[in-house]
């Protein structure tokens, strides 16, 4: 990937921010991995050369400011009025800074400091919108690396001492108000360009650091019941240099800035044209470009999955209430050309659902497609009561490259009943779903594909009455109804790709439509067209969480606020019924959700009677 193309994808996530907000703010608390420039914000100018001041192949950006872009949020260094408190050399509680021999990073803001500094600013709350990372301790192990050797009982003190200052940190924040805080783990110290450096022994010693803190403060939040977002670089990383060229990197040992540090490296810099993408490392630990957007591009696909997989359970409310609007057509088709005690029908139909980006919706676009067959007697004068089954499919795609499928078959129960003026049509039904997921997460050139499959079932009783005031040919009136359901998505996990995998708790979505519209109708002798319209309210809350776990950091479930459309809205139709022969009818409706933003929903069924 061409340093441009990367300049351009940034870009683009700029100009989409709004679409794409999930959380209204970004806040950083770390060390030079998330740093997007604190010291040339600090320092006066010419502290540093211009253009520089990020631990990454400069001017390229680092993860924070590529996730807080994708976002809509930012990730400007607390230091210049923004919420990125991340400053290079930081370590969690002690000063000074690493390495203590620079005038700038000795003066690092420990993340303690960084955390209450924040929280002062805000009269002691966290917002509970915002999203926050927490990620340091690489600065402590490089403090404690020198003297592990000859002091390994102090070392091991240090690092459970740090660790459990990591973990505070969080639970700070938690009681603070905070919902959603990132804690990624270390990468492998070992193994980079400074650990290698080393030989094995060196190398072999920072990597059981690494591996030890990641483990102390996995276990501190997990006794803490601190409930995180845990991302894990240690693998993420391991698996990059195992196959470097299948991520599209040409080299994950060396430094693409040579012996120069990152924080002053520019293009000038580079050892080879390029080496901002091609290279894993700019300096001894620190990624290039497009190391940093391959970390942010990792965390942002799992960020969002949790509002992409909770359309399982709403997309199932919806097509639901597609079929209830179909069988209620049937019946009224039904009951205006019957001839013959037995009436058996068949209809199809198909359409477009689609949920738009916005600060609750990952998009989802789709066609749900269904066959339903029914058959109903009248059982008296005025009282039709039959039954129908419904196969239907939805398989809607996401912009990113993600997908679902669901495939439901329902059974329903239903019955018209007309005295004079007043109709009452009641449908009872229950389905079960099959569902199958994909995620795509990118890692640089690596399009990893993540699949999941489970089931779930939806149960709904739905009450449509209406009033008829005009009278011979041309009949009018209003409407009243109520549809319940209660839509339930299986637990499930996900075929865990190595570290990208999620595993996700069982959804249930319970929703009450209450309506009031008006239907007109005209009765030409063999064909009936007609309208209808209705205002529509969700009477239950729609708000609700999809808890996740992340299946290479076992830990407690984190709570993600799912897909919540708006609660009011209408629907409009239109359609006909035709009479081919006295015992023959067909019937067409085209109908459409308005005014609930971000969701789009559009249908055109058409269905043959047979009367005996």
């Amino acid at each position: 990937m061409q340093f441009k193309s990367l300049l351009v994808a940034a870009m683009a996530c700029a100009f989409g921010s709004a679409a794409n907000a999930q959380f209204n703010s970004t806040v950083f608390f770390g060390d030079s991995l998330t740093d997007a420039g604190t010291i040339p914000a600090t320092f006066p100018a010419g502290t540093l050369p211009p253009g520089t001041g990020k631990f990454t192949t400069n001017p390229g950006p680092v993860w924070s400011e590529v996730l807080a872009a994708y976002f809509g949020t930012s990730a400007i260094p607390a230091a210049a009025g923004g919420t990125n408190y991340a400053w290079g050399g930081a370590r969690v509680t002690g000063s000074p800074g690493v390495p203590d021999t620079s005038p700038v990073t000795n003066l690092a803001m420990p993340i303690a400091t960084q955390v209450s500094t924040y929280l002062t600013a805000n009269g002691g709350k966290a917002n509970p919108n915002a999203l926050y990372t927490v990620w340091g301790g690489a600065n402590d192990i490089f403090t404690i690396a020198a003297t592990a050797a000859a002091d390994p009982s102090g070392a091991q003190a240090y690092l459970t001492t740090t660790a459990n200052s990591l973990v505070t940190q969080v639970a700070i924040l938690k009681a603070a108000g905070a919902r959603y805080i990132i804690v990624p783990n270390l990468p492998d110290i070992g193994a980079s360009p400074f650990g290698t450096s080393l030989g094995p022994a060196g190398a072999g010693g920072l990597t059981a650091l690494s591996s030890g803190y990641n483990s102390l403060v996995k276990f501190g939040l997990g006794g803490a019941g601190l409930a995180v977002i845990p991302f894990d670089m240690f693998t993420v990383f391991n698996e990059l240099r195992a196959n470097p060229a299948k991520y599209g990197f040409t080299n994950a040992t060396d430094k693409a800035c040579g012996a120069t540090s990152s924080l002053i490296c520019t293009p000038a810099s580079l050892v080879a044209p390029n080496a901002q993408n091609t290279y894993v490392f700019a300096d001894d630990v620190h990624p290039t470009t497009a190391g940093h957007a391959m970390i942010a591009s990792y965390v942002e696909a799992l960020l969002i999955a949790p509002s992409q997989i909770s359309l399982l359970a709403e997309s199932s409310v919806k097509t639901r209430r597609n079929l209830i609007g179909t069988i209620n057509d049937q019946a009224t088709a039904s009951a205006w050309a019957r001839n013959g005690t037995y009436n058996f029908w068949l209809s199809a139909g198909s359409g477009d659902l689609k949920f738009d980006k916005n600060s609750d919706f990952q998009d989802a676009k789709g066609r749900p497609d269904n066959v339903t067959v029914g058959l109903d007697a009248s059982v008296s004068p005025g009282l039709i009561v039959g039954g129908a089954l419904t196969w239907s499919t939805y398989k809607p795609d996401f912009s990113n490259g993600a997908s679902f499928r669901q495939e439901e078959t329902v059974l329903s129960i239903y019955s018209a009943y007309t005295s004079g003026p007043l109709r009452l049509n009641v449908v009872g039904s229950m389905g079960t779903t099959n569902y199958e997921t994909l995620r795509d997460v990118q890692l640089g050139a690596l399009t990893l594909a993540v699949p999941g499959s489970t089931k779930g079932s939806n149960v709904s009783l739905s009450a449509l009455g209406s009033y008829e005031l005009g009278s011979g040919v041309f009949r009018h009136g209003p409407t009243i109804g109520l549809d319940a359901q209660s839509a339930r998505v299986n637990s499930f996990a996900e075929n865990n790709p190595l570290s990208a995998g999620l595993t996700y708790d069982e959804q249930r979505r319970n929703s009450a439509i209450a309506s009031l519209g008006y239907r007109l109708s005209y009765d030409a002798g063999n064909f009936m067209p007609f309208a209808r319209v209705s205002v529509d309210h969700e009477l239950a809350s729609s708000h609700r969480d999809i808890n996740v776990s992340y299946q290479s950091q076992p830990g407690p479930t984190v709570a993600f606020a799912a897909a919540t459309p708006e609660r009011s809205f209408a629907t409009v139709a239109a359609g006909a019924v035709f009479k081919l022969t006295p015992k023959v009818t067909c019937n067409a409706v085209v109908s459409a959700l308005a005014g609930q933003s971000n969701v789009r929903n559009y249908g055109a069924q058409v269905g043959l009677n047979v009367g005996f």
